[in-house]
């Protein structure tokens, strides 16, 4: 993906990356999966219903 997006390689975009938004990208994907979990709605618990 770096190539992709015009950077020498793997290494080159990351120190960019961190040099802009100020964390690593690893770390900024781990905020994000920890958001996007946080806002899913909470399971709905299922009654069983026995139709006679």
């Amino acid at each position: 993906m770096a190539a992709a997006v015009g950077f020498a390689d793997q290494a080159h975009l990351a120190r960019h990356f961190t040099r802009i938004v100020g964390i690593t990208p690893g770390e900024y994907a781990k905020q994000i999966r920890r958001s996007v979990f946080a806002m899913r709605p909470a399971p709905r618990s299922r009654s069983i219903s026995f139709k006679s």
